[in-house]
């Protein structure tokens, strides 16, 4: 007979902000009095032979003496989180449709204010300057970022937290202010955008594994419909990307495909209707495009069906819209 464990499960521990703000209170207080006793002990004879530790101790106690510094720099770093936390917002808007990666936002205001501290600990002098490119080079920083944009986001981070640092404030500002326009405009009016581009959803490799161990499995490919679109709206989804599954399958039987395909990604792409192309089948006189699309719950198939329906025109014989689980 096995005998049960009697113990209580360890009770989870929670982190308090309170306790960090007791922490650096503590610290306060433990300089303060410090410095009060260093200032009693000064002249002693015991003290005499560590000058230079008494002045180092009481210079580093001694947080009344530093005052202006020290509000320059809770100022530049406060400043700095003001002035990023605009290019995270407009990180997470432009790319809401086709994901975005909630550990970057994070990063882009971590990152702009540990640039704008390591700043000011250099200023103008080279030997920091020099131990700080030594430091940094012993820290390996490995992240893949999906998209080129991504990148750039960092590099305005790192702008703000220089400008901040160097106490140059304006630039920062205005720097914030003009990327932040530039990136809505490009977001807004599609600029570099491929017409022909799948939106909204990413493109997942692992589907198209899984897909092909199954056919060499079988030995052939063939697998319900329902279960294949199911199969294929799963992969679609991403939700910490905020990607949402497709709900919405397109059935068009296209007499010109080619122009069957730009009409139709023109027409979902101005109606910000995320989309993908999943199957493209060659017939008699006509080619079967088979689309996955993300309808939200206020919109209606039938209307839905219409606009397509016109923006297309002549290009297609046939459209069928029905949701992903009713598909047969």
């Amino acid at each position: 007979m096995e005998a049960q464990n009697g113990s209580a499960p360890a009770a989870e521990k929670t982190f308090s902000p309170w306790l960090l703000v007791a922490y650096f209170v503590g610290i306060l207080v433990f300089a303060k009095l410090g410095g009060m006793l260093f200032a009693m002990l000064e002249g002693s004879a015991s003290l005499q032979g560590f000058a230079k530790l008494n002045a180092i101790i009481q210079e580093s106690l001694d947080v009344v003496q530093h005052r202006d510094d020290s509000i320059v720099t809770v100022f530049s770093l406060l400043l700095t989180v003001l002035l990023v936390f605009p290019v995270g917002w407009v990180y997470t808007y432009t790319k809401k449709k086709a994901g975005f990666d909630p550990g970057l936002v994070q990063t882009l205001v971590v990152m702009a204010m540990v640039v704008c501290g390591m700043m000011m600990l250099i200023q103008d002098q080279f030997s920091r300057a020099l131990a700080l490119v030594g430091v940094v080079s012993a820290v390996r920083f490995r992240t893949n970022l999906r998209d080129p944009k991504d990148a750039v986001y960092l590099l305005i981070a790192i702008g703000i937290g220089m400008g901040a640092g160097l106490q140059v404030y304006r630039v920062a500002l205005w720097m914030t202010i003009i990327m932040c326009i530039t990136f809505l405009v490009l977001s807004r009016y599609k600029v570099g955008e491929l017409p022909a581009g799948e939106g909204g959803f990413i493109d997942d490799k692992k589907d198209k594994k899984d897909k092909k161990k199954k056919k060499d499995k079988n030995g052939k490919g063939d697998e319900p419909p329902a279960g294949r679109l199911e199969r294929i709206a799963d992969s679609l989804k991403d939700k910490d990307r905020g990607v949402k599954r497709p709900n919405t399958v397109v059935l068009l039987e296209a007499v010109d495909s080619e122009a069957a395909i730009q009409f139709l990604s023109q027409t979902l792409g101005a109606l910000e209707i995320p989309w993908h192309l999943v199957t493209v089948t060659p017939g008699d006189g006509f080619t079967t495009l088979e689309y996955l699309v993300r309808l939200d719950d206020g919109e209606v198939a039938v209307g839905f069906e219409s606009q397509i329906e016109k923006a297309l025109g002549n290009s297609v014989r046939a459209i069928d819209v029905k949701p992903v689980d009713a598909a047969a």
